[in-house]
């Protein structure tokens, strides 16, 4: 009698094991992973020392973002103005393009990208340049 109960209390513990690692699979196999774009490939030459590189006032630039970035959540923001911006994208990456404004010329200038997903996840980079005069 003994050998019975033991071997059907074994056989319950067994199958709620099972079955909640089963269920756990299920969750999180539905579960959406919210993964932060990547900033990447910007076009313009950063402002460092020694160096002090100089771009050309009113410069075009570009930049891609890796992952799946919602166009209507990029902003590219130069001075606390919004520039405006230029979006593509394809199966591997969205290319952004823009360019500097007069107004920018002649200064340092610390150009920040903040980027979101459809999920919520966000991205934030950014560059410090120089402005030829």
């Amino acid at each position: 009698m003994k050998r019975i109960t033991f071997f059907y209390l074994t056989l319950a513990a067994l199958s709620m094991a099972l079955s909640t690692s089963a269920f756990a699979a299920t969750t999180e196999e539905t579960e959406e992973v919210c993964k932060p774009p990547k900033i990447t490939d910007f076009t313009l030459t950063e402002y460092t020392q020694p160096e002090r590189v100089e771009v050309p006032a009113e410069a075009e630039f570009s930049f891609k973002i890796a992952g799946e970035p919602d166009p209507n959540k990029i902003r590219v923001m130069a001075k606390d103005k919004a520039l405006k911006t230029e979006i593509s994208s394809n199966t591997s990456f969205t290319l952004v393009k823009s360019k500097l404004t007069p107004e920018l010329t002649g200064k340092y200038v610390r150009l920040d990208v903040i980027v979101g997903t459809k999920l919520g996840c966000k991205s934030q980079g950014g560059w410090l340049i120089k402005v030829k005069a």
